[in-house]
């Protein structure tokens, strides 16, 4: 049976926090009920009744919860499926575009927002032939809505760079653990590699550096969580060129050392 473009739909109403962290996945959050803070790749909201977050499969987030009960539906979504389900590239965008001024959580004033959740929350639970269709063509309404609603925040045109810095993304997405330069990335992509930069950062919000580095590190707090493979070999694994840039590198974002992160993560886990 081949995978689901959407992969889970929770509704979730626990009071648990989650700690920085990240998904391979791309994650919608539609709030039902109370107020939590939510950092996004260091950008800070607090998401309240009727606010739809949007998160990057590479963005780390974290949320601490304000206002309890604190109720919500998670939506995860295949990112490679998405990126060749999807036709429009505007909506592709909603996930990789992330432009001065850019707004993870988004109020919602459409009434009909829930009633599309609740639509593929019965129709995962309700799995047929035709379930995963549906989903589909719920997913694409709910995109549709979003962007009406929010034009100003999202890409309304684009244009052959735009679409070849999105191409570039999934590229790094998928081979991040590869020696990747900016000079090898001009080249493959028949771009002057100084464009490249400009444009990559106008439209990603950060430079190719910061967005291969986000997205080694990111993989390198899963690996940490979730695995025992040593720090030696997540520094492998992750792409870093050495151990002491890892540690570095890891040290300048989160504060701590990978060993001091995984040590902390399993004692307050």
């Amino acid at each position: 049976m081949p995978d689901s473009l959407i992969t889970n739909i929770q509704f979730k109403e626990e009071k648990t926090e989650y700690r920085v962290h990240y998904h391979h996945n791309y994650e919608i959050l539609y709030i039902t009920s109370g107020r939590c803070a939510m950092s996004v790749n260091n950008a800070t909201y607090v998401a309240k009744t009727g606010d739809i977050v949007l998160i990057g499969n590479q963005e780390n987030h974290c949320t601490k919860i304000l206002e309890p009960p604190f109720a919500r539906y998670v939506l995860t979504i295949n990112p490679l499926l998405f990126n060749q389900s999807i036709e429009n590239h505007q909506l592709i965008a909603m996930f990789k575009q992330r432009k001065t001024g850019f707004c993870h959580c988004l109020p919602m004033p459409t009434a009909g927002i829930e009633a599309i959740f609740q639509k593929i929350y019965a129709e995962k639970q309700n799995k047929d032939i035709f379930s995963d269709t549906m989903c589909n063509l719920y997913l694409k309404m709910l995109l549709i809505e979003i962007f009406r609603a929010h034009p100003s925040n999202f890409e309304n045109e684009m244009d052959k760079t735009s679409e070849t810095i999105l191409i570039i993304q999934n590229y790094i997405d998928t081979h991040f653990d590869e020696e990747i330069r900016l000079d090898k990335l001009a080249k493959q992509f028949f771009m002057n590699k100084y464009y490249l930069s400009h444009s990559f950062k106008t439209f990603a919000g950060i430079s190719p550096k910061q967005y291969l580095t986000q997205v080694r590190l990111n993989h390198a707090l899963h690996l940490l969580t979730h695995t025992n493979f040593t720090i030696s070999e997540i520094c492998e694994k992750c792409g870093f060129p050495d151990i002491n840039n890892f540690i570095r590198t890891f040290k300048s974002h989160f504060s701590k050392t990978p060993g001091s992160y995984r040590e902390n993560y399993h004692l307050t886990k």
